[in-house]
């Protein structure tokens, strides 16, 4: 389709122009009145399907851009195909063949949230091993490396994870965990979002009354800085912006101070908070290349938990750390798969420890 703009003082000089330049055929796209300099200025789109051999007065019209590759369009699409292929896979899931306290563990995940293609491989590894324990199967497919509070010495941590999920406060509640194991213990917290200056002020605080290493993460030499004196400290926590919708958090660090990332280890700030749909969002744009864990946080404002098990399950990422209720102190708890089954099964908050 060819489409081409015209302006003139009135619509009757435009429409002459539209039809004297592509013929009676043409189709009006869009029409407005608006002022230039003062002068009031009647401009129409117009369009003609594309012919081959056509040329209008000698010239060729003009053409519309090819638009860029929507890569948001195709994942949507990509999706929707996988939710189809997934309807054709679920009536295959005969519960019929697992003994009836598999078949109540599989309805209760599925109530729970827990995704399609996790669930199918539960009930396929069920329907192989019918004497193995549901919770032996879903250990296996969940992996758990729990946060230490006597974390190596010298290793840079850094959360990542959309804006509202807890992540400075966690940072906190680790930071004091470490603390609390290792009254000595040299620990450095580090803001990374200079967007927002709520997160700087909060941290600075509580590293003025903790005894904590504080820095701004501002420019490149400050990001080098932090990386080239590690051992210095004990541990070192960065908080890391939630971004704006569309960018990725790989894309950031890279423009932030490229090249650095391989020196970090990176933690995936969740909440139970949010639709599945969305933490898959979420994980796509702020899962980096040497991400090590998964993070829970907001558990105890949560009402389902079937995503802790799905997105280990799809991201192949072990859960670290769980953080929940309000205040900094004594609200964390290292990771284990009891604590999983526990909320899971019995929506039961892990002891802080």
């Amino acid at each position: 389709m060819h489409v081409k703009t015209y302006q003139g003082t009135t619509t009757s000089e435009v429409m002459a122009e539209i039809k004297q330049d592509l013929g009676p055929d043409a189709v009006i796209l869009s029409s407005q009145t608006k002022t230039v300099n003062g002068c009031k200025i009647c401009e129409i789109m117009a369009a003609l399907e594309s012919d081959p051999g056509a040329q209008t007065n000698g010239n060729p019209l003009p053409t519309v851009d090819q638009p860029p590759f929507d890569w948001q369009t195709m994942q949507r699409e990509w999706m929707e195909l996988r939710e189809q292929c997934l309807s054709v896979l679920r009536p295959k899931m005969d519960l019929e063949l697992l003994p009836s306290k598999h078949r109540q563990v599989i309805r209760y995940l599925d109530k729970e949230g827990v995704s399609s293609p996790c669930l199918f491989t539960i009930w396929k590894r069920l329907v192989e091993n019918a004497d193995r324990s549901a919770l032996r199967v879903l250990g296996d497919l969940l992996p758990i490396t729990a946060w230490k509070t006597k974390a190596p010495q010298n290793t840079v941590h850094a959360l990542t994870g959309p804006y509202g999920c807890g992540k400075t406060s966690t940072l906190l509640r680790m930071a004091l965990g470490v603390k609390k194991h290792n009254p000595s213990a040299r620990i450095c917290i580090a803001n990374g979002d200079h967007y927002h200056s709520k997160g700087r002020l909060f941290l600075k605080h509580y590293a003025d009354i903790s005894g904590f290493f504080y820095r701004d993460l501002t420019t490149d030499a400050d990001w080098r800085e932090i990386i080239e004196h590690k051992a210095q400290y004990d541990t070192v926590l960065i908080d890391l912006p939630g971004l704006n919708k569309g960018q990725s958090m790989a894309a950031w660090m890279e423009a932030e101070c490229p090249g650095i990332s391989s020196a970090i280890r990176y933690h995936l700030v969740l909440s139970p908070l949010y639709a599945s749909s969305q933490q898959t969002a979420f994980v796509n744009r702020f899962r980096m290349p040497n991400t090590t864990s998964i993070i829970w946080t907001k558990l105890d404002e949560a009402c389902t938990f079937g995503d802790l098990v799905s997105q280990s399950y799809a991201t192949g990422l072990p859960i670290s750390l769980f953080s929940f209720g309000p205040g900094i102190r004594n609200t964390i708890a290292e990771a284990s798969h009891k604590d999983v089954w526990r909320l899971l099964f019995k929506h039961q908050l892990p002891a802080a420890r």
